[in-house]
């Protein structure tokens, strides 16, 4: 399986994801995104599926290589391949989908607790001041459900057959966390390393969301 992976800014890269690829056979193929789109592009048949990722930018910045990943998006739920979007990214297919994204009335950073619609709970990474808000008509028009959600942020997680969009940062090991510090300096909201312990839940959950994404197994 070829996987594309849209990175919006260098030191954001795919984290544990690519264990989980390297775990499975599956192949990531990383691009920057406003590198890459600095023209329209087709879809490209020899990938099985896309992740895209977030980034420090909001999506009503809405430069040109943003409105041609905006097409290249449409081109993949067209074509009905499967999405893993991640913050900025899951904000991107959300307005493909029909989803308002809107600015949140305070911005949710560093580890949160995200509430499941099975009464769970999951302490989450959090990096981002916007969210997407679907309506009813948009849920019902394309199938999708609203599974989690947190006190600041009332749509964390929306799923269809062929898409996952989560607004936290499933995909932030402590490695990647280092990364973002480093590039971040003291705009990074996460100044220490979590307990390995919430890392190996947080990994559970993500990977077994893969599998059913990518039905790698």
């Amino acid at each position: 399986m070829n996987i594309i992976v849209f990175q919006h800014h260098k030191s954001e890269g795919a984290g544990r994801i690519s264990q989980w690829a390297n775990d499975r056979n599956v192949v990531l193929h990383p691009c920057l995104a406003p590198d890459w789109f600095t023209h329209k592009r087709q879809f490209n048949s020899r990938f099985d599926g896309i992740i895209i990722l977030g980034g420090p930018m909001n999506v009503d910045d809405n430069p040109l290589w943003m409105r041609h990943e905006q097409s290249y998006i449409q081109q993949a739920l067209a074509l009905q391949k499967p999405i893993l979007a991640i913050c900025l990214g899951a904000q991107l297919v959300a307005k493909a989908l029909g989803a308002e994204i809107y600015e949140l009335p305070e911005a949710e950073m560093n580890w949160q607790i995200i509430q499941f619609s099975d009464k769970r709970a999951m302490s989450v990474p959090q990096w981002h001041e916007q969210g997407f808000q679907f309506s009813l008509s948009a849920i019902e028009n394309h199938s999708l459900t609203i599974e989690a959600h947190s006190p600041a942020c009332p749509q964390q997680l929306y799923r269809g057959k062929n898409v996952l969009g989560v607004q936290f940062h499933p995909e932030w090991h402590e490695e990647q966390l280092v990364l973002l510090r480093e590039a971040f300096k003291t705009d990074c909201p996460f100044i220490k390393s979590e307990n390995i312990q919430q890392q190996q839940v947080l990994q559970q959950w993500f990977f077994s969301e893969l599998d059913w994404l990518f039905k790698s197994r």
